[in-house]
């Protein structure tokens, strides 16, 4: 277990502990969901972000065209923070007032559009 399980069991054992015996006892029969506290919900968040932008570069690794980044992030899956965080992956400029169209276009000009130009220029 590392370091970070450690912590994080510490913190969930405190937060079990501020629990009433009702509540303990309803989370053990089933009739009651524990809900994770804030910062745990935003771990788990920033690590499905982190998770969704490794996926997403992965897959526009193998595509070979504007148009199919295109088709992919238009996904509905991609909310415009995913959009954002996977610009800053890449390091494109964005602004945050671009609409998810923007972000899109300038995601799809800024992976496989420089590579088609980068080549494009060695072809000569």
């Amino acid at each position: 277990m590392t370091n970070a399980h450690l912590k994080a069991t510490h913190k969930l054992m405190l937060w079990l502990d501020k629990l009433t015996d009702e509540q303990v006892s309803a989370i053990a029969a089933g009739t009651l969901k524990p809900q994770l506290p804030d910062a745990a919900k935003k771990v788990a968040t920033a690590q499905s972000y982190e998770a969704l932008v490794q996926s997403t570069a992965e897959k526009i690794k193998a595509l070979t065209t504007r148009e199919a980044v295109k088709e992919l992030l238009a996904d509905k899956i991609y909310k415009k923070d995913n959009l954002l965080a996977l610009a800053k992956h890449y390091d494109i400029g964005v602004q945050k007032s671009d609409t998810k169209a923007k972000l899109i276009d300038k995601l799809a000009e800024g992976t496989v559009g420089a590579t088609l130009r980068y080549g494009a220029l060695l072809q000569g």
